[in-house]
């Protein structure tokens, strides 16, 4: 390996698009671009060469379901009996997952009443107390000092904040009572089973541990299940995807470990959601077996160049819109070349002009 410290400050001459070429130029005045750089390692040495120069954008996906529910328990304070299933499970629609060791139906029905009655009791206590508020302002306006602007206008916005306070809370006790009447009513006709059953055939992809023996809560969510018909590969970054993609396209989308491990057709099926960018396997990956949260890629390429003249990207430099090489000479200096570029690929980088086949330059810096 070829190395050589450069200095604080490189001066590059620019002709008339002929740079450091040896040769005199009376034509024009050389133009003077200062190019600042801290102390860098030139490392490597590498040819000009003839390459096919590719550009690509690397979407990374994962495997998802666009079909999932979660279970949980509609009753409070319940013991949980048994878990019959695992995460990872397939089950069938109407399955038994969780059985509670519940209450006989006489007993629910009478803590459902007394329930109800309690409820009652609060929004009777609540609506008395807002018939007082409202009272209390009636008064204070009927005996109000008019030298104090208390004009009938502000006792109607009085009277509106009165009912703004208390409409919230009434409303909540009126919801939950119609609530808790309906379900005495499913009591009283034999509908006491709260169980936890599959809605649908699916797999389980979430199981809360340590069940067994606790107690339930109402709306905590106990179980996880999904369509496993119903899964897509999903754009990590549909925003940065989607200009790339028509809606029909197929392309082959790489999984790189575990037991699908490989290349496989796929088709982009939703394009139009906002959020949201889909293939699904096709042509013999329709039965492969792939786990959810599976992650995978598309490489889509973005250009091509086929046998043009080339140097590896890493070898290219900026300053402001001018792009340069270090060429090697024959006396082994690093010379500064400005080369003006075509396609820049992921490995290599078209030149149009600046370099001929052959030319040494330096592979990178360090």
């Amino acid at each position: 390996m070829q190395k050589k410290t450069l200095t604080k400050t490189l001066t590059l001459l620019l002709a008339s698009g002929l740079l450091f070429s040896g040769c005199a130029q009376e034509a024009e005045e050389p133009k003077m671009i200062i190019i600042e750089e801290e102390e860098e390692e030139i490392a490597g040495v590498v040819g000009v060469t003839y390459q096919d120069v590719t550009l690509t954008k690397k979407i990374t996906l994962e495997y998802r379901s666009v079909i999932s529910e979660d279970l949980s328990f509609d009753v409070e304070r319940e013991k949980v009996e048994e878990v019959l299933v695992e995460k990872g499970d397939f089950v069938k629609a109407g399955q038994l997952l969780i059985s509670l060791g519940t209450k006989d139906t006489a007993d629910q029905i009478a803590d459902k009443e007394y329930e109800i009655r309690r409820m009652e009791l609060q929004l009777e206590a609540l609506e008395q107390k807002k018939a007082q508020d409202i009272l209390e302002e009636n008064f204070e306006f009927a005996v109000k000092d008019d030298g104090k602007g208390y004009t009938q206008e502000v006792h109607e916005d009085n009277l509106e904040r009165i009912e703004d306070s208390y409409r919230n809370s009434i409303e909540n006790y009126q919801d939950s009572l119609y609530i808790a009447r309906l379900r005495l009513e499913e009591l009283k006709d034999g509908g006491g089973d709260h169980q936890i059953y599959a809605p649908f055939d699916g797999v389980l992809t979430y199981v809360r541990q340590g069940l067994e023996e606790s107690t339930t809560t109402i709306g905590s969510v106990v179980i996880t299940i999904m369509d496993p018909e119903e899964c897509y590969f999903f754009a990590d970054k549909p925003e940065d995807a989607r200009p790339l993609f028509q809606q029909g396209d197929i392309v082959s989308l790489n999984i790189n470990g575990g037991l699908s491990n490989g290349d496989y057709p796929v088709e982009l099926v939703d394009i139009n959601e906002e959020d949201a960018l889909r293939f699904r396997l096709v042509s013999g990956g329709e039965d492969l077996s792939i786990a959810l949260g599976t992650k995978a890629s598309i490489t889509k390429v973005l250009g091509e160049r086929d046998h043009v003249l080339a140097v590896p990207t890493r070898a290219l430099h900026r300053a402001g819109d001018v792009t340069y090489v270090y060429v090697i000479n024959e006396l082994g200096e690093h010379i500064v070349r400005h080369v003006e570029v075509g396609l820049e690929g992921d490995t290599y980088t078209e030149i149009i002009s600046g370099l001929e086949e052959g030319e040494r330059i330096a592979a990178s810096i360090k």
